[in-house]
C-alpha cells in the first residue's frame, strides 16, 4: 500500500480560504494523494483554475447548499483508488498528519482514524470513543480508554467512531455513506453507527494529527445558516428513535429537549409528542451484540 492509492474527498461550501488552505497543504506534504473537490457554495470557472494548478484531478461543482452528506457522496462515487481520505475543507494539513500510518492500518481495519488540533494555538480535541446502547434504549456515547495495540510502530485502539479525518477502503464507504436525509448535523454519528451496524472495524490512531481551523477566519453568515441545519435534528432522533443521549462530554439531551446542560449540538430538539419513527430505518440498531463494550 502507498499513498499513491488515496484520493481525498474534499466536500467545501462557502469557505474558500479554508478550502485553498486545505488543498495547498495536503498536496504540499502528500504529493503522491489525488484530490477531488465538491463544491456546493460557489462554483466557478476561476475557481477550477486555481484548485487544478494545485493538483486537484476533478472540481465538481454542486447545485447550491445541496449539504455534506450529498457532497460526499458525490465525491465518494468518483473515486478509482483502493482508499479514501475523509477530512474537512478547514484543515491544514502537514507531515504530522502520518497519512502513511492511517493507511498502514487498512491491514487491522476498515477505517483508520487520526487526531484533531483546534485553532492556532493546537489544542487536541477528542471525539474518538464508542456507542454504548443502554437497556432502555438510550444512547450514552463513551470516550477511548486509551489502551494502546501496536502495528508495527503505530499505536491504535479499535473504536466506533472519530473525527472525520480518517483513511477507509472505499468499497466499505460506498456501501454505507452518508445518508442525505441529513444535510449536515449528527451525519458524523449517523454514518459510525451504520459502520458499525455493517460490521466493518474502526480504528483511532492517536499520532496522526491534522491541524483544524489553524487560519484565523471568520465564517460568512451563509456558511452559518447552512452548517446549523435544525431539522437534521428531528430526521436523525426520528431515524434512531433513542428517548435520550448522552454525548462524551456527559451533557443529556432528549427528544423533549436538553436535560442537562446547553451548548450549540445540544439545542432542544422537538417534543416527543412530535416525533414519529420512519418505518424504513427501523427503530434502533439492529447488530449490537451487547450493551456498552
Amino acid at each position: 500500500m502507498n499513498l499513491s492509492e488515496v484520493t481525498a474527498v474534499i466536500k467545501t461550501f462557502h469557505r474558500d480560504q479554508y478550502m485553498f488552505n486545505c488543498v495547498k497543504t495536503l498536496k504540499a506534504s502528500y504529493p503522491e494523494i489525488h484530490v477531488i473537490v465538491v463544491d456546493d457554495g460557489q462554483p466557478s470557472e476561476e475557481k477550477r483554475a486555481k484548485l487544478t494548478a494545485l493538483g486537484v484531478e476533478q472540481y465538481v461543482p454542486m447545485a447550491f447548499n445541496q449539504g455534506l452528506c450529498v457532497g460526499r457522496n458525490t465525491g465518494c462515487k468518483l473515486v478509482e483508488t483502493p482508499y479514501v481520505l475523509i477530512g474537512d475543507d478547514d484543515f491544514t494539513y502537514s507531515p504530522a498528519c502520518q497519512l502513511e500510518n492511517l493507511l498502514s492500518c487498512m491491514s487491522v481495519s476498515d477505517l483508520a482514524a487520526g487526531a484533531v488540533t483546534l485553532g492556532p494555538d493546537g489544542h487536541m480535541q477528542h471525539y474518538e470513543g464508542y456507542f454504548n446502547l443502554q437497556s432502555d434504549g438510550g444512547m450514552v456515547y463513551k470516550s477511548a480508554t486509551g489502551n494502546y495495540l501496536q502495528h508495527g510502530s503505530v499505536r491504535y485502539e479499535y473504536v466506533d467512531l472519530a473525527f472525520n479525518f480518517f483513511i477507509a477502503k472505499i468499497e466499505p464507504v460506498r456501501s454505507v455513506l452518508w445518508d442525505e436525509n441529513i444535510k449536515v448535523m449528527y451525519e458524523h454519528s449517523d454514518f459510525f453507527m451504520r459502520f458499525k451496524n455493517a460490521g466493518y472495524k474502526v480504528v483511532y490512531c492517536p499520532d496522526s494529527i491534522v491541524g483544524h481551523k489553524t487560519l484565523q477566519l471568520q465564517d460568512s453568515s451563509t456558511y452559518k445558516e447552512g452548517r446549523f441545519c435544525k431539522a437534521d435534528r428531528l430526521t436523525f432522533w426520528n431515524k434512531w428513535n433513542f428517548p435520550y443521549m448522552v454525548d462524551m462530554g456527559g451533557i443529556r439531551s432528549e427528544i423533549s429537549g436538553v436535560v442537562s446542560g446547553a451548548t450549540m449540538h445540544d439545542m432542544p430538539v422537538v417534543k416527543k409528542a412530535q416525533v414519529r419513527i420512519l418505518p424504513k430505518y427501523g427503530s434502533r440498531l439492529s447488530r449490537w451484540s451487547r450493551y456498552g463494550r
